[in-house]
């Protein structure tokens, strides 16, 4: 089952000459479990869509907050739209809020179906 790095093409790394060991060894726990056989790959599969939709609604409210900084972690892009100062204009405030509980939905998402204790 591949994982959806978007760094990873055609069985190598787009980012480093030499894959980091970190990610050599990365398995999720989609992938550990499939490879247990406690789940289908259909159903890691699912759980893998489902994360990139909330992925795709964090960079949707991004680019609406005006944060297009793509080459940035996801957390530095969410915390520098949700840290002091920043516009506390009513759409502004709307706009963090709706991104604030999508960002922890997706972080709970993460946590429950994707990360092994000790990540």
């Amino acid at each position: 089952m591949l994982q959806p790095c978007t760094a990873h093409k055609d069985f190598c790394c787009t980012i480093y000459t030499r894959r980091p060991a970190r990610c050599r060894i990365f398995a999720c726990r989609q992938l550990l479990e499939v490879a247990a056989g406690s789940r289908s790959e259909q159903a890691a599969m699912q759980a893998i869509r489902a994360a990139q939709v909330l992925v795709g609604n964090v960079e949707t409210l991004f680019a609406a907050a005006g944060e297009h900084r793509k080459h940035k972690p996801f957390a530095a892009r969410f915390e520098a739209l949700c840290t002091p100062p920043f516009d506390d204009s009513p759409q502004a405030t709307a706009l963090r809020a709706q991104l604030t509980q999508t960002w922890n939905e997706l972080q709970a998402t993460l946590q429950k179906d994707f990360r092994v204790l000790g990540d």
